[in-house]
């Protein structure tokens, strides 16, 4: 199905959609609590958890339970620090030389920022565990030296990180790098935790992991994996980004996404992560898979896909589920010459003050849409461009003001939807990824 210009009335028609923007405004005002509007200074409050990272959303403690830890390498030799002592960078890069290693932070002591200054390039794995749980080793930063090349093999698991002048944790490159189980927040720079630009770095890295972790109350980008910045040459490589907690991701201006991905990395898997309050929830330039994610109350898009490095190609979006966006739920726009294979399956869309789903194109896409279910927004569907073509297999829509809006001229109409209760949005149990949720992602 073509997309199709409509240019009659464009004056009437953005009237028409303002007011129909604010009365959702004021629906979702009394549905979702002023815990969840917006995203003002305030955060919001952190809870506790029995095994996992809460927050309190609408009065509730809701929790993401952690997934199995990955084990430490067995037969590993363990180094413990206490104190705030330095590690012995000598006395680690030796033992690596012959086996695994395990440096123990005590909980409960503090650190300053912490260097990692790993030399040894051997096949070993370096773990820094800060113990997790409810007391955890603080520390104020953890960065790879900038411009001395890539730092292998390394899982950072267990610390809370605040109190850094600068980003929370820094790695300029690297192979095999797993960061699990860390809480980040309240520090100055941003993003919270970067992974270098290759084209910067002059190394793209090749396993890149952070995992079962929670980032908050940043000024500026929460979590950032930064590409070739529009070069022509490939950048990192399997990138996975899974179960993580991310919230309060403010600032002035508009550069404070929750998880954003940039350009020509490969292999990517974005899954099962829960976004609240930032700007745009995820924003994505790469190929890959971005499943199962719970994205709430952002000031902009919930998902946004944009070509302004590389041309949008390859990318599957399912089962995940957006709520009460500040514009659009997804919104994929296209300058650029657009590969096929850009594929939305089995995702939901509740109360977008703009629309459910847009889509942009001065230059041409192809778009596969199966199983969109759109609820209480302004528009379900909308766009502008030609040469667009938009297959769409099923939909299901209900509450909306309107359902297709200079899209889709030939499709429609959906079938119409349950109405959803998300004031809850864990469910009964506070769990958020259980079977009690209001609206239950497909496994």
């Amino acid at each position: 199905m073509g997309m199709r210009n409509d240019r009659v009335s464009k004056t009437a028609w953005r009237w028409e959609r303002a007011d129909i923007q604010t009365r959702l405004m004021m629906r979702w005002a009394s549905v979702l609590g002023l815990g969840l509007l917006g995203c003002g200074r305030a955060p919001l409050e952190v809870c506790n958890c029995a095994e996992g990272h809460g927050v309190v959303i609408n009065e509730v403690c809701s929790c993401l339970a952690l997934l199995p830890s990955t084990p430490n390498p067995a037969g590993a030799r363990e180094f413990d620090l206490q104190g705030g002592a330095e590690p012995d960078w000598a006395a680690i890069d030796g033992a690596l030389a012959t086996g695994d290693v395990v440096v123990r932070f005590a909980p409960g002591d503090a650190w300053e920022r912490l260097r990692i200054l790993r030399t040894d390039e051997g096949p070993h794995r370096l773990v820094l565990d800060g113990g997790g749980g409810a007391e955890r080793a603080t520390v104020a930063g953890i960065l790879t030296p900038f411009d001395e090349g890539p730092r292998h093999r390394i899982t950072i698991r267990g610390f809370e990180i605040t109190g850094s002048p600068d980003k929370g944790v820094f790695w300029e490159a690297g192979d095999d790098i797993l960061i699990e189980d860390v809480v980040i927040h309240n520090n100055r720079g941003t993003p919270a935790l970067n992974l270098e630009y290759s084209n910067r770095s002059g190394y793209p890295s090749t396993g890149f992991v952070v995992r079962n972790s929670h980032i908050y109350d940043q000024r500026g980008e929460c979590l950032y994996i930064g590409g070739a910045e529009g070069m022509d040459q490939d950048s990192h490589r399997d990138v996975r980004i899974e179960n993580n907690l991310i919230h309060d991701c403010w600032a002035a201006d508009t550069k404070h996404d929750a998880i954003n991905v940039k350009d020509r990395l490969s292999d990517v898997r974005v899954e099962r992560n829960v976004v609240l309050r930032s700007d745009w929830g995820i924003e994505v330039a790469s190929p890959g898979i971005y499943r199962n994610n719970l994205v709430m109350a952002t000031v902009r898009e919930g998902v946004q896909v944009s070509d302004a490095f590389s041309p949008i190609r390859d990318m599957v979006f399912e089962g995940n589920v957006v709520v009460r966006p500040g514009h659009d739920g997804f919104h994929i726009a296209t300058d650029r010459a657009s590969a096929p294979g850009l594929k939305l399956r089995d995702n939901w869309v509740v109360g977008a003050r703009k629309a459910g789903v847009l889509l942009g194109s001065g230059a041409g896409m192809d778009v596969t849409i199966e199983n969109m279910v759109i609820l209480d927004s302004a528009v379900a569907f909308d766009g502008w461009g030609d040469e667009a073509v938009v297959d769409v297999v099923d939909c299901q829509t209900s509450g909306n003001e309107e359902d297709f809006s200079r899209l889709l001229a030939e499709a429609g109409p959906c079938t119409t939807a349950e109405p959803v209760d998300v004031t809850t949005i864990a469910g009964p149990d506070g769990q958020f990824f259980t079977a009690d949720d209001p609206i239950v992602m497909q496994e």
